[in-house]
């Protein structure tokens, strides 16, 4: 299965799951840490990871 990881700077206008989901984003929270989620897109499984941008996180960064 395909990994995805999309990162950036926090308030970027990342919002990859939500995305390929057709969830609503409106409603959409600043990412805290990781947010993993298993999806079917187009007949392919995928794991997507958003990672969330802020200046504490931005350590971590390395390991993904």
């Amino acid at each position: 299965e395909p990994n995805i990881l999309i990162l950036g700077l926090g308030d970027a206008g990342k919002q990859p799951i939500e995305l390929l989901t057709n969830q609503d984003v409106k409603d959409v929270k600043p990412t805290v840490g990781v947010n993993a989620q298993t999806i079917n897109f187009c007949g392919i499984t995928l794991n997507v990871y958003d990672l969330g941008g802020q200046k504490a996180i931005r350590e971590y960064w390395q390991y993904y």
